[in-house]
């Protein structure tokens, strides 16, 4: 951002109208709404939102800690009381057989991991961790429980329809870069060219139909869900835009078998990063492609637009099973990545977490990014270069239709007729209400712009991506990613 120091930023975003209530927020952990259909786990919001009115959650008066809503100053009280009540542990067992009484079935699909241990691994990491409180352990306890049933269901219907298998996932377009580098803006502009197919969020976190004779509730219930993180953290749409029918990043089907570091995004777990690490994560994939052939079939093939940093970390797994995939990969001046990425974190884990140390944050942010890029730096030495294209935040936002352009050039495909049209149409959608900005700094988070350069140092000279010349790219206002 012009007249900004290094590793400081303002992102414009949308913020709700005064009086309209907005579907749309976090793929992280949620609350729900009592509501249909009756048999869900629920927890009632609507009497407290009226007094989400102040900031609250956060340390003040700091230049590390400053004043800002991480979540509603009632969804806060609600932590700290519940900080006086005895905990108890997750018990994987408990939460897998809840599952599967609710969801009338057993199997979790031996093709998609062992459920039980990587749960575990993760309900261990955050045990030892102590990131969450008696009301976290709850909202957790609640969300895994949709997690599960919805990996249930898939492979229910995997196992009923065994022409789902052979549903071809031909050629899919992956997104890839560092967090808030861009990948979200891009993503939405591919994937609503003509042709494309993004997994929509209500799909990505219901994605198992009913069964048979049941009505089909899921878009209402994640609308619903994400109205819900609106009320715990108001200005979460300021800084990630999110819709319950809008493209949403694939992660949110990784996370259903907890083989993604994007469970240390959501709840703060180092000790199962480090289990992580040592894990053959194919199995994760292969049931990110079960879903997408679930929501292929019938439809004809797609020309499938995907988007997640955290493939970063798993590019490997992800080329064994999708050994014809094709990639985007965005690149961002690192000292705007890095204050914007914890920022982010930040956001995702006030709803669940007992607090939130931003040093800590930050230091932790910047070891398992680090690690993340350089694994996908070496994995991408296995893509072809016909199936690859590199892209530049600045270029991005300066000329998005002209970006576009080259990208489907790039990969052969047919040019986008009226394409300045299509990108003025997204721009729209995104802009849902008046204008709010993100704020952050990287000495919110303890860090400093000589240290990110050092610590991604090998990535910033093979992309010349020293913000120093301008060509890097420092933030525009107007702009999020």
């Amino acid at each position: 951002m012009t007249g900004a120091p290094v590793g400081a930023g303002r992102e414009i975003a949308a913020s709700p109208r005064p009086g309209i209530r907005p579907a749309a927020e976090d793929d992280a952990t949620v609350i729900t709404r009592s509501s249909s259909p009756p048999a869900e786990p629920a927890l009632d919001l609507s009497r407290a939102a009226s007094s989400a009115t102040e900031p609250a959650g956060a340390e003040r008066g700091t230049a590390l800690e400053p004043r800002r809503r991480d979540r509603a100053a009632w969804f806060d009280a609600l932590h700290r009381a519940s900080q006086a009540l005895p905990g108890w542990p997750l018990d994987v067992e408990r939460l897998l057989e809840r599952a599967r009484r609710a969801a009338d079935s057993a199997d979790f699909g031996g093709d998609f991991g062992d459920v039980g241990v990587a749960l575990g691994a993760w309900l261990d990491g955050i045990e030892r961790a102590g990131s969450i409180d008696p009301l976290g352990r709850l909202i957790l306890a609640i969300e895994v429980g949709w997690m599960l049933r919805s990996r249930l269901g898939v492979r229910r219907e995997m196992v009923r329809r065994p022409d789902l298998a052979r549903e071809a996932i031909r050629r899919p377009l992956f997104v890839i870069g560092l967090p808030r580098s861009g990948t979200t803006l891009l993503h939405r502009l591919l994937a609503s060219c003509p042709g494309s197919r993004a997994p929509m969020m209500w799909e990505l976190r219901r994605p198992e139909p009913p069964p048979p004779g049941r009505a089909d509730h899921r878009q209402q219930v994640v609308k619903r869900q994400l109205q819900a993180v609106m009320l715990l953290r108001p200005d979460f749409r300021t800084i990630h835009p999110v819709a319950y029918d809008a493209p949403e990043e694939c992660v949110v089907a990784l996370h259903h078998t907890f083989l993604t570091m994007h469970c240390d995004v959501v709840v703060r777990a180092p000790s199962y990063l480090a289990w992580l690490r040592g894990q053959d994560l194919r199995p994760s994939y292969r049931y990110h492609k079960a879903l997408l052939q679930l929501l292929q079939h019938g439809h004809g093939e797609q020309r499938w637009v995907l988007k997640s940093p955290t493939h970063l970390h798993s590019l490997d797994a992800l080329l064994d099973v999708y050994p014809d995939a094709r990639f985007v990969h965005v690149h961002r001046d690192v000292t705007e990545v890095a204050p914007s990425g914890c920022s982010l974190t930040t956001a995702a884990r006030c709803l669940l977490a007992r607090r939130i140390d931003r040093r800590q944050l930050g230091a932790e942010w910047l070891d398992n990014w680090g690690e993340a890029l350089e694994r996908g730096l070496q994995a991408r030495e296995r893509i072809d270069p016909s199936r690859l294209i590199d892209v530049r935040y600045t270029d991005l936002v300066a000329d998005p239709a002209r970006v576009i352009g080259r990208v489907w050039a790039h990969f052969g495909e047919p040019e986008v007729p009226d394409i300045e049209a299509l990108v003025a149409r997204q721009r729209l959608i995104d802009q849902r209400g008046a204008m709010a900005t993100h704020e952050y700094t990287l000495g919110e988070f303890g860090l400093e712009a000589a240290q990110v350069r050092e610590r991604f140092a090998d990535y910033v000279r093979r992309f010349d991506l020293d913000g120093a010349d301008g060509r890097g790219g420092r933030a525009p206002a107007d702009r999020r990613s």
